[in-house]
């Protein structure tokens, strides 16, 4: 099958290698030569320009790293609008609910079916080929879609036959990962001071009623050892987070504890800056706790 992919980053290269291995054509364009190059190399036809992918694919896949990127790309100069062969755009990317229902107005009028399909596994997963993805849209179109979308994940969950749909649970994914970095480093660093040792505390906690993905997987692999290399960066949890409380304002959801959330992942995201690792906000707890969550720099209360 022709396939085409704008995007070939951390999340998009790997997706890609996955759709190629799977036997397919797949087309590609990215900004940075050297990502389309890395993908040239793993048998991509490199474009060199989103009108050169949809002029080439009959359905598109996009993963790229905010709506108005993503925007740019559909409707901009040399953008997907216009091409001759697409019929069908699934957006993987984190976009909000409001985007993704603007640009399936935007390409239905053009005679192009979108599918929303955020996923969820971070570059691991990505790697692996083991994502989850939420999908929306029409049905027709997912089932069209689908067997692409198996190719990279280990889970494809219908959530609903609108656009946008899969974006809220998306974003509710991610409000629930970030309340479990920032509630777990406070957790753990209380075990930390009381002279516990970080591996024991994540350990105990992990078997328990506290469990979640940051003390079962991030801490204990990432933070422990001080990699903080997640692959996820904390300008984008931030900006998932902005998604999130403007979706929850356009639902009248209550959302009192998820604004505290948003507004210290904002802080952090101010002290390190948005290409930091989301993991680094674990650093700004620290700092204030003048301690650390590591194998040396504990010690017995």
């Amino acid at each position: 099958m022709d396939i085409g992919l704008v995007g070939l980053g951390a999340m998009g290269g790997p997706i890609s290698r996955h759709l190629l291995e799977a036997g397919n054509t797949v087309t590609g364009y990215d900004v940075s030569a050297a990502a389309l190059s890395r993908f040239s190399s793993h048998g991509g036809k490199a474009a060199g320009s989103p009108r050169e992918v949809s002029d080439q694919a009959e359905t598109v896949l996009c993963s790229l790293p905010t709506a108005a990127i993503v925007a740019q790309v559909v409707q901009g100069e040399s953008g997907l609008i216009g091409g001759r062969a697409m019929r069908t755009f699934v957006e993987l990317s984190t976009v909000g609910r409001p985007a993704a229902r603007t640009a399936a107005a935007t390409l239905a009028a053009a005679g192009v079916g979108y599918v929303d399909a955020p996923v969820s596994g971070g570059v691991t997963g990505a790697e692996l080929g083991t994502l989850a993805v939420m999908v929306s849209g029409d049905e027709n179109l997912v089932d069209t879609v689908e067997p692409l979308l198996q190719t990279f994940s280990s889970s494809v969950i219908r959530v609903g036959p609108a656009p946008g749909q899969a974006q809220v649970v998306k974003l509710a994914n991610n409000l629930l990962s970030a309340t479990a970095i920032v509630v777990s480093a406070e957790a753990v660093l209380l075990a930390v001071k009381s002279g516990v040792d970080p591996r024991v505390a994540l350990d105990v906690i992990g078997r328990g009623t506290g469990r979640n993905s940051a003390v079962n997987d991030k801490f204990p692999r990432l933070v422990v050892p001080r990699r903080f290399e997640s692959g996820f960066k904390l300008g984008l949890l931030a900006k998932d987070l902005r998604l999130c409380m403007g979706a929850a304002e356009d639902t009248t959801t209550p959302m009192l504890a998820g604004r505290v959330i948003e507004s210290l992942v904002a802080l952090a995201e101010g002290q390190f800056g948005s290409d930091a690792d989301s993991l680094d906000y674990v650093r700004m707890v620290e700092q204030w706790a003048h301690a650390q969550i590591d194998d040396i720099s504990w010690t017995a209360a």
